[in-house]
């Protein structure tokens, strides 16, 4: 009797424990090198595909790649100010849009007659002037305008 009392508390014990672990690793306000964002929507992953889709050409985007079998698609680059420039790769399984953006940078020892730039994935920093910063300042009202909703994490 005590050992199944024992076994049903365990259980309930590692249920919180995860329960609590998914749940902390998606926030709404984005933390240091957060570099994945989600959406979270109520139709199937085919009609999020269609719709999100949609709503990213509504808002200027345009597509370098899209891929129907794995539901996928890649927005062409888009420039903020600066003249940073970024781009999205979105997938969709389930109810879940994942958004993993890119952007790039100015590399040190550039000069104005010769920019070099690299483009890396996008991690969230505080420091708004950083080309991360500006990137995110550019899509991420984007984001916002097709469901409120932003759930952000590290991958």
């Amino acid at each position: 009797m005590k050992q199944r009392i024992f076994n049903k508390g365990l259980l309930l014990f590692l249920v919180i424990i995860t329960s609590f672990n998914s749940v902390n690793a998606q926030r709404i306000t984005p933390e240091k090198n957060d570099n994945l964002i989600l959406i979270f929507d109520d139709k199937l992953a085919e009609n999020n595909f269609t719709s999100f889709g949609q709503f990213l050409v509504e808002q200027g985007f345009s597509f370098a790649s899209k891929d129907k079998d794995f539901l996928s698609l890649s927005t062409n680059e888009r420039t903020s100010k600066g003249g940073y420039k970024f781009t999205l790769t979105v997938s969709f399984k389930d109810s879940i849009i994942s958004i993993r953006p890119r952007c790039n940078y100015v590399l040190f020892g550039s000069s104005l007659g010769n920019i070099n730039t690299e483009w890396t994935d996008w991690s969230y920093a505080k420091a708004k002037s950083s080309p991360v910063g500006i990137a995110y300042g550019a899509f991420e009202p984007i984001l916002r305008k097709y469901n409120g909703q932003l759930y952000f994490t590290n991958e």
